[in-house]
């Protein structure tokens, strides 16, 4: 078994989306939507633990990220065969809330699914959930309403949630997540729905800035981290030891090609990766463009011969 083995966690859909069309018909549970990194892990009957985070199997290929996530998962009495579902939170502010602490060893359990005898997978009640959480030593998502609502009534419960103070201290809550486990869509999984605060959308959107720049963003902040007095200094100095200084504005010249072959002789990789890093996507999405109308073609041809 692998963390492949980690069934997918079902698509969480903003509030309206058609998929759960009649997710409120019957009562829901609303928890508090950490604003963490999605974890998943298991323990199989061997005792093997797997870790994968929303993206990759970290079980152990550890990005930096998440390698103090798998050691505290390592540390859980898990039950075997269960999938537990997290957020982690490395540090009070680990995306873009600054929370004032964080969960119970890093971890605040959302969800936890128990094989059943039809090959599927049993969602816990909250109770039960709150108790698996307690038993491991890790925080819980809090509940924040349990039972039956119609439109109306969830309007104004929504209003009033999103005010809530986090469990974690700081601001107030991202937003909520919403779940039916009675219902399944179309796709036969269980009924999630979100809904964020536009606060959070704001303060998301800003820091997503910072964090993700766009292309323009990301250059002036590379020529802003590498743009210091202390690298003039030292230009001037290797002017000066070269007897190449004069002492009036013709050393401007001088002084910016030395500066600039600086940060060229020392930085070039550093500067080399973080464009990579950002434009790759870009690039990646380009080289793949046209190839599912491409192979949904092709095995239309092939069918047809």
């Amino acid at each position: 078994m692998t963390s492949s083995s980690i069934p997918p966690y079902p698509s969480i859909y903003a509030l309206g989306h058609p998929a759960i069309k009649g997710l409120f018909d019957t009562p829901v549970l609303i928890e508090e939507k950490v604003d963490g990194s999605q974890l998943s892990f298991l323990r199989t009957a061997d005792g093997v633990t797997h870790v994968r985070s929303k993206g990759k199997d970290q079980t152990e290929d550890t990005d930096g990220l998440f390698r103090r996530a798998v050691e505290v998962v390592r540390g859980l009495d898990l039950t075997p065969g269960w999938v537990y579902r997290a957020e982690y939170l490395e540090r009070p502010k680990h995306n873009t809330l600054a929370y004032s602490d964080i969960p119970r060893n890093h971890l605040a359990l959302f969800d936890v699914e128990v094989p059943n005898d039809m090959g599927g997978w049993d969602f816990m009640a909250y109770r039960e959930k709150a108790a698996a959480a307690h038993w491991l030593g890790i925080s819980v998502a809090p509940a924040l309403f349990e039972g039956q609502l119609n439109g109306q009534e969830l309007t104004t419960l929504l209003g009033s949630l999103l005010q809530t103070k986090s469990f974690l201290g700081g601001p107030p809550i991202e937003g909520v997540v919403i779940k039916n486990y009675a219902f399944h869509t179309r796709y036969d999984r269980i009924g999630l729905a979100k809904h964020v605060s536009e606060a959070f959308k704001e303060s998301h959107k800003a820091d997503w800035g910072t964090r993700h720049p766009s292309r323009g963003d990301l250059v002036a902040n590379l020529a802003t981290a590498y743009r210091t007095e202390a690298r003039w200094q030292k230009a001037v100095q290797h002017l000066r030891e070269d007897g190449a200084l004069v002492g009036d504005p013709r050393d401007i010249g001088p002084l910016i090609k030395a500066v600039l072959q600086d940060v060229r002789n020392e930085c070039a990789d550093e500067i080399k990766e973080a464009l990579f890093e950002h434009c790759w996507r870009d690039i990646g999405r380009g080289l793949t463009t046209g190839l599912p109308e491409w192979y949904k073609q092709k095995i239309f041809e092939d069918a047809t011969l």
